[in-house]
């Protein structure tokens, strides 16, 4: 399940719900002011398995 994060207009407070993708649009009120929240872009945080220094993929040259 995706994380969202959601910011209060009026105090500025972000909040990270996990939701479905389907929810990802239901709008949060802030827990401060009771505003309604607005859905801000946030940096996505990947983990890829696979690609480590044990199997080799460190050696691979910077900048190819």
């Amino acid at each position: 399940m995706p994380a969202y994060e959601y910011e209060c207009p009026l105090c500025l407070r972000v909040k990270e719900e996990l939701k479905s993708v389907r929810e990802a649009d239901d709008l949060p009120e802030c827990e401060i002011c009771n505003k309604r929240t607005r859905r801000i872009m946030s940096a996505g945080i990947f983990k890829i398995n696979g690609f480590s220094e044990s199997n080799g993929y460190s050696k691979c040259q910077k900048g190819a």
